[in-house]
């Protein structure tokens, strides 16, 4: 009987340590996992990290090469207008300089070519002889088109000779019947556009002792003004460098083509 009650004792005793052991394994296995799972949420978090910054600098490489790209078709598409522009006025004013070339009022033609306005395509000044009344004629060359800047059939200064200035202004003076007269005009666009008016004018002024005697008034934009007053409508554009433009070259087919497509 002691037996059966010390082997029932021993029996209890076991089975309390097995359980006991299995109580202690499972927060065990608990941590394990847990610690298992933060690993992988770490090394997934670290990967997508490093997938976001590859993107990233995919993303700016292509976008820097999209870029350079984009700006070599610019510049391409930019100097290939150029080039066209280029061939387009200088073709264009080959044609009116064979026109006046061929006008039977035109005695001795001439033209110059000076860029008013540092566009890279030059203005076109021609005349068609160099006798008192003859004016120079103006032309550009705006959106594919050859433009006359002279309004028409009016022209500039006279003997064939005009002046212009790199900052986009022309002067026109004549002499004539008693009157001197200085027009100052600016390239805007495609148009000359009157900026000042300076005329001096003899008016008959006799006495009893000079029959002829004449007297001399002055105007600026057409309002008569003082002598000192018309001297000094002149000061502004003094400092100017003016060039002459009119009688440069002889126009000729030989000249035409020298001129205009020399390198």
């Amino acid at each position: 009987m002691m037996n059966k009650q010390i082997a029932a004792v021993l029996g209890l005793a076991l089975m309390l340590t097995t359980c006991g052991n299995n109580d202690n394994t499972a927060p065990d296995m608990s941590v394990t996992e847990s610690e298992t799972i933060t690993e992988i949420s770490a090394e997934s978090e670290t990967a997508s990290e490093t997938a976001s910054e590859t993107t990233a600098e995919v993303s700016e490489e292509t976008l820097a090469e999209t870029e350079a790209v984009t700006e070599d078709i610019t510049e391409a598409s930019s100097e290939e207008q150029e080039t066209e522009n280029t061939a387009d006025y200088r073709d264009a004013y080959k044609a009116k300089l064979i026109e006046v070339m061929y006008d039977e009022n035109a005695t001795s033609p001439s033209f110059d070519l000076f860029d008013m306005d540092n566009d890279g395509i030059p203005e076109l000044f021609m005349s068609i002889d160099n006798y008192h009344a003859a004016g120079v004629f103006a032309y550009t060359f705006k959106n594919g088109t050859l433009v006359n800047l002279s309004g028409g059939n009016t022209t500039f200064g006279s003997y064939g000779e005009a002046a212009v200035s790199a900052d986009g202004y022309l002067t026109s003076g004549y002499m004539g019947m008693g009157m001197t007269s200085d027009y100052f005009y600016k390239l805007e666009g495609d148009k000359l556009v009157l900026k000042k008016s300076i005329v001096s004018e003899e008016f008959p002024d006799p006495t009893d002792d000079e029959p002829y005697h004449f007297s001399l008034k002055y105007k600026v934009n057409d309002e008569y003004v003082t002598e000192e007053e018309y001297n000094s409508a002149f000061d502004e554009y003094d400092a100017h460098d003016w060039v002459t433009v009119g009688r440069g070259t002889i126009i000729s087919v030989a000249n035409i083509d020298s001129v205009l497509y020399a390198e």
